[in-house]
């Protein structure tokens, strides 16, 4: 039995899957398995992975490919059904690791057995614009409450769980329309101590700038199901208003960024903005009011300068 299984989800992506494949072959950790889920691919992919397959000797790449999309996070769900290591990590298809991102995770692991799941930081790359900056968080322990506050744990890619807790825990719930991935996180951390590698170990590549702007109506309308769904924790937190002006502040910075990478309008958050100016965080909403009139490519320079005075201060 592996100790961890990787689970990348593809679909379409015949250019990048090698690269996903190759950079858990060159992980530190080598007891590992590699469960490739196809979720309907029609280009080049099957072909691909044929060919990667035999090239691995080990016999430690699996494939499955499904007969039409149904997708990443059914795909997801298959391959958990399918792993047999002891620990599970995600890898997306046109995300990369660092070599010693795996030994990291169980590094964490194995100091604190009653830990249910590790995540680390991760590097944001816009190829287009050949810019970059690193997005870290130091929060671990009990999240139960953290959690609720916000996605403190952030991407599949960066996460390790062990199995036994997504037996628990659930899986990922594919009717939802978005975050997925973060309604897991909420489950998980209401039942599970989280640890953490606060340091950048997943490459996230932002390819295609100018997204689907439907997708902020998706991550909206999933962000009212799972404020119902767990409406009973959510009515148990016991907030400042400091602590509330915070959320409301973060989801309006959040939206300009999504909104920003995808092109589209930033006037409605501008709008929520000016109505904030005579609140008590009279700073903190100038700032995110100016952000909106900066361009892209200025504002992950300002984040990338950001993370380097950090580390130096």
């Amino acid at each position: 039995m592996p100790n961890v299984s990787v689970i990348i989800p593809t679909h379409n992506r015949s250019s990048l899957i090698a690269g996903a494949i190759d950079s858990v072959y060159n992980q530190t950790e080598q007891d590992f398995e590699i469960i490739v889920v196809d979720d309907g691919s029609t280009d080049d992919t099957p072909i691909i992975m044929d060919k990667l397959q035999k090239q691995d000797k080990s016999g430690r790449l699996k494939y499955f490919r499904l007969d039409r999309p149904h997708g990443a996070n059914y795909a997801r769900n298959y391959g958990i059904e399918r792993a047999t290591g002891e620990f599970i990590a995600f890898l997306d298809d046109d995300d990369r690791w660092r070599p010693n991102k795996l030994e990291s995770q169980l590094a964490v692991f194995e100091s604190d057995k009653s830990i249910g799941l590790v995540y680390t930081g991760k590097e944001m790359i816009y190829e287009e614009l050949g810019l970059n900056y690193c997005s870290t968080s130091r929060k671990q322990g009990d999240m139960s409450r953290d959690i609720l506050i916000g996605n403190f744990i952030g991407s599949t890619s960066s996460v390790m769980i062990r199995n036994y807790v997504l037996d628990k825990s659930g899986m990922f719930d594919i009717d939802l329309p978005a975050k997925q991935d973060y309604d897991l996180w909420i489950r998980i951390c209401q039942s599970y101590k989280v640890g953490v590698v606060p340091k950048p170990l997943v490459l996230y590549y932002i390819r295609n700038i100018n997204r689907i702007s439907s997708d902020l109506d998706k991550r909206r309308r999933a962000e009212s199901i799972i404020n119902e769904k767990y409406k009973e924790l959510m009515d148990s937190l016991v907030l400042s208003n400091q602590e509330k002006s915070d959320i409301e502040l973060r989801k309006l910075l959040y939206e300009l960024k999504f909104l920003k990478e995808s092109g589209n309008s930033v006037v409605d958050v501008r709008r929520r903005l000016f109505g904030k100016i005579i609140s008590k965080h009279l700073l903190k909403v100038l700032f995110i009011l100016t952000a909106s009139y900066i361009p892209l490519k200025y504002w992950i320079r300002y984040k990338s300068f950001q993370q380097k005075y950090r580390k130096s201060a």
